[in-house]
Formats: structure tokens, C-alpha cells, sequence
């Protein structure tokens, strides 16, 4: 072996065991470590003498009687020599370690993106938060002038691929109405409110053209004649079997040809849903 030779972590391992395990303890006792211990030495890379080595080798007494204080002496400054020297090791050791930690992930908040090449996060943060803030003032100037709950334009189906339950604002010739396609041939489809006379019919798909969906407002789902009757007059809700009902006049309601009152109609429909909100005069 040379003294270029490397010496690995299970080279110290190696010789730390020689010396914790077998050094002191007399070779007739365990023959078997002793020789071991012996291979290990010879083939096995020692790592360099530590400042404790050289203290024990260089200036211990050869008297090993329990009494030598001048022994004991050394042996306690080695002691301690050697105790520094490992807190030094292990120093060393965590602050690679450390620093290795601190480059990665410096590298990977340097090169971090959100989807987009060639930007770094804060760049991205700053233009999705001006995107976001963009789409809320279309919205807002799409929806500023809107006292229905309409959804916003889209590509608008055919009648006749509506489904069952779907409210639409629709046109009958030229009046403006709410429909609800609430059945299929033979029975024409759609059952449809006239926001301006209240009348109730029943359309084909080919009578209505659509305008736009109604959502219905879940948080508007009413059960009590008290806040129905809060409803402004011209206001539409949903019974429980999906047809319309517009409120005519105050205290009134019309479904298909019957009129009824709040309590009237909630007795038929334990509770209704708004889907169109009057105009307060």
C-alpha cells in the first residue's frame, strides 16, 4: 500500500473496530480477533495519525500502573484532543453537506418556472396576477349591467338538444319569455312564461328561439310564503317538477292556466327555486 492510497469511511470503520474491540484485550483470550485485526492493519488503508495519536504514541509513560498520574494525565488530554477533533470532523462533514443543500436549491428556485420557458417565477407570478385581475374587469364589464342570473354569451345550442329542466331566456315571434323544456313529442316541449303579459303556453322547438341560459341560484331555493311573496312582480321560479311560475301581482302567481298564491304554491311544491328576478319599481 501506498500513501496516495484513498481511505474510505469502512477503511476508519475498520481500524476504529481494531482498536475499540480488540486493542486491550489479551490475544490468548480471542486469538481469532487478534489475527483479524492483524490482516486488517496490513491490508486495510489506516487513516492519517490524529493529533491524539500522536499524543498517546509520543508521550505516554510506559508505566501502565493505575497510580501513574503522569499517565492518567496524557491519557485525559488525548482524551480531549480526540473529542475536539471529531466536533471538527462532524463540522466539516454537515457543512458540505449543507452547502451542497443550499446550491440545489438555489439551482432549482433560479431555474423555476410556471409553465412557461424563459421566465422566472417572480416574472410568472406577476403576469398571472395581471392576467387574473384582467379576467375580473371583462367579467365585470360583461356582467355590469345584468339583473338576471344569465349566463355569459356562448355558442347557443339547438332547441331540441336542450335538456329536460334546462330555463332558457327565449323569444316567442317577438316576445321576450322564459322556457323550461319540460317534455317531448307529442306534448310540444317547451313550457314557456311571457315576462311581459305572464301568459303560460306550450311551444315547439322550432317557436323558440334561444337567448340564453338561466342558472338557477341554488342560495335562492325558497320554502317559506313569506319570502316568496318578497319576490318583485315579473320574477320566475322553478317548482319542484321544473315548470315556471311568474309572479303577476303581488300575492300571486301563475303556473300554466292556475293562479295561485305564495302559501297556495308551496303547498303544491314544497319549495321553488328563483331563476329569474324581477325588476323592483
Amino acid at each position: 500500500m501506498t500513501d496516495q492510497t484513498p481511505v474510505t469511511d469502512d477503511d476508519r470503520k475498520a481500524h476504529e473496530w481494531c482498536a475499540q474491540e480488540v486493542d486491550g484485550t489479551p490475544e490468548g483470550v480471542l486469538p481469532h480477533l487478534h489475527a483479524v485485526a492483524r490482516a486488517i492493519r496490513a491490508h486495510v488503508p489506516a487513516p492519517p495519525a490524529t493529533l491524539a495519536d500522536e499524543i498517546r504514541d509520543r508521550f505516554l509513560p510506559t508505566d501502565d500502573s493505575p497510580d501513574n498520574e503522569e499517565r492518567a494525565t496524557v491519557l485525559a488530554l488525548a482524551d480531549c484532543v480526540e473529542a475536539v477533533e471529531h466536533a471538527l470532523d462532524y463540522h466539516k462533514k454537515w457543512s458540505e453537506v449543507n452547502g451542497k443543500a443550499i446550491a440545489e436549491v438555489t439551482k432549482i428556485v433560479s431555474e423555476a418556472h410556471v409553465g412557461r420557458p424563459g421566465q422566472l417565477t417572480t416574472d410568472c407570478v406577476k403576469q398571472l396576477l395581471q392576467e387574473r385581475d384582467e379576467a375580473r374587469a371583462e367579467v365585470e364589464r360583461l356582467t355590469r349591467d345584468r339583473t338576471s342570473k344569465e349566463s355569459l354569451p356562448v355558442a347557443l345550442p339547438d332547441p331540441a338538444d336542450v335538456p329536460e329542466g334546462e330555463a332558457w331566456l327565449v323569444k316567442d315571434s317577438e316576445r321576450n319569455a322564459v322556457g323550461v323544456r319540460v317534455g317531448a313529442f307529442p306534448t310540444p316541449p317547451w313550457s314557456v312564461v311571457d315576462l311581459d303579459s305572464g301568459g303560460v303556453s306550450r311551444l315547439s322547438d322550432s317557436s323558440v328561439t334561444l337567448v340564453s341560459r338561466l342558472v338557477p341560484d341554488t342560495r335562492r331555493v325558497i320554502d317559506r310564503a313569506e319570502d316568496l311573496d318578497k319576490l318583485p312582480v315579473g320574477s320566475i321560479v322553478l317548482d319542484n317538477d321544473g315548470d315556471p311560475c311568474k309572479k303577476i301581482s303581488e300575492g300571486n302567481f301563475e303556473c300554466g292556466s292556475a293562479i295561485f298564491s305564495a302559501e297556495g304554491l308551496l303547498r303544491l311544491s314544497a319549495e321553488v327555486t328563483v331563476i329569474h328576478e324581477g325588476v323592483t319599481a
